[in-house]
């Protein structure tokens, strides 16, 4: 694992990892995803590419448990 600085103003309070990406909660309850976005996995509104750093996702509606 590789530990990386976003903001000294965002504290995670949990980490889930799929396959290809990872997705953390914040303490204040937002969602930021990073990996490889197959089928915009990380949640950003886009398909097809990656991102190596944490980002807010636009929206949870359709995430699956």
């Amino acid at each position: 694992p590789k530990a990386i600085t976003i903001s000294s103003e965002v504290e995670f309070s949990s980490v889930s990892n799929g396959l290809t990406y990872s997705c953390a909660l914040s303490t204040v309850g937002q969602i930021y995803c990073w990996g490889l976005n197959l089928n915009g996995a990380i949640g950003d509104g886009t398909y097809n590419n990656s991102n190596n750093k944490p980002g807010p996702i636009k929206s949870i509606d359709q995430i699956i448990e």
